[in-house]
């Protein structure tokens, strides 16, 4: 695996999250053992969303951009360039994207 610019490379489209917008949510994925492991980038454009880690665990640093990631029946993170953060298989929640995200992730299966 290589890319000469995380913040360069190019995405493909993952969605669409909403069917009105269908560049909102784009990725660029690298399977890993048999697809267990995952590294990606990922990248959003302005709005909200659900999300729902079923079977997986992820753990991302944002590149760019500004949201603000709501936990279900747990804190809220706002995250900004270099923020970090875990969420472990069976997390739920809201994602408040004020300014087009990317970020860099890494998954791994149950």
């Amino acid at each position: 695996m290589y890319t000469p610019s995380i913040l360069a490379t190019p995405l493909v489209s993952s969605g669409p999250i909403n069917s009105e917008r269908p560049n909102e949510a784009q990725t660029f994925d690298w399977p890993f053992l048999d697809g267990d492991v995952q590294i990606g980038v990922w990248e959003c454009t302005p709005g909200e969303f659900l999300f729902n880690r079923v079977g997986y665990s992820e753990v991302f640093t944002v590149l760019s951009g500004r949201a603000t990631l709501h936990i279900d029946g747990g804190p809220s993170f706002e995250l900004v360039p270099g923020a970090m953060i875990l969420t472990p298989s069976g997390t739920t929640g809201r994602w408040v994207v004020h300014e087009t995200v990317r970020k860099v992730y890494y998954s791994v299966n149950d």
